[in-house]
Parts: C-alpha cells; structure tokens; sequence
C-alpha cells in the first residue's frame, strides 16, 4: 500500500482546460485519491485513467491530490497523468509528487 500526494503548477493556452490522471501497475486491489484542479475542476476518484478536469482557463493554475493506491501481485509504475484541450500547455517548475510506502 502506497500513499501520495502531489501539488502540480499549470499554465494553458487562452480557454483550455486541463485534466489529470492516475495510472499504475495492473490490477490493483485499490486506487481511491481525492484531486482538485483550479479553477473550478474537482473530484474522487476510485479506478485508473479516470480523468478530472478544471474549468476552461487561460494562463496559470494549481491542481492538489492525495490519495492510497494498494497493488495487487504485479509491480510497476505510478503515474500521474496530464492532457491539455489545445496545444502550448505546461506543467511548471515547483511541480511535486511524493509517494511514500506504509
């Protein structure tokens, strides 16, 4: 079991949004993470690939999450996922994820 954190700076092009994901290795007995995206995006989430989205924006954002992910019996890697609605967007310097094991 693994817990997580991450604090992620964005900036888009003129009305774009953001969205964000977790992927991580196959068949976990668990994935629950709450992640707020500003401005005006937010939800839990409980599977992979399951994305959250701010509202349209232009320029800067921040985006926070926490959550625990329990793998089953196959190994691999935590991802945090990010896909932009337009081209020119950016994760920022100052960026950070932090996974710790129980």
């Amino acid at each position: 079991t693994y817990d997580f954190t991450f604090d992620v700076f964005y900036t888009v092009g003129t009305r774009q949004t953001l969205s964000l994901a977790l992927n991580g290795p196959a068949s976990p007995i668990g994935v629950l993470a709450a992640i707020g995206i500003q401005p005006g995006g937010g939800a839990t989430v409980s599977a992979y690939d399951a994305p959250v989205a701010s509202g349209s924006t232009s320029g800067s954002g921040y985006a926070i999450g926490r959550g625990t992910i329990t793998t089953g019996t196959t190994a691999g890697t935590f991802i945090l996922r990010a896909l932009s609605s337009g081209s020119g967007a950016s994760i920022d310097a100052g960026s950070m994820l932090t996974i710790r094991a129980r």
